[in-house]
């Protein structure tokens, strides 16, 4: 079993190990780790979803809006599914 675990941590790099060794062990450091990351929401500022219901209006696919946009068929399905559309 180490010997495969060995093999598979040659793949990752160094940072990376580390950091699955530390949430492995349940480190506090760990756990901190993983809710600070958690709370980095990223979220696009230039699609809103006036842009994205003008072009549904003109009767554009929402792959065709997301290609427009120069972002992802999900990205167009959230701002379609916010209120106010």
């Amino acid at each position: 079993m180490e010997h495969l675990m060995q093999k598979s941590y040659q793949k990752l790099e160094l940072g990376a190990v580390l950091q699955l060794l530390a949430d492995q062990a349940g480190s506090a450091e760990g756990k901190a780790r993983s809710i600070n990351s958690a709370k980095e929401v990223r979220t696009r500022k230039d699609v809103t979803k006036e842009k994205v219901a003008e072009f549904r209006n003109k009767g554009l696919t929402i792959a065709e809006i997301a290609k427009k946009l120069n972002c992802g068929i999900n990205t167009v399905n959230r701002r379609l599914g916010m209120k106010d559309y």
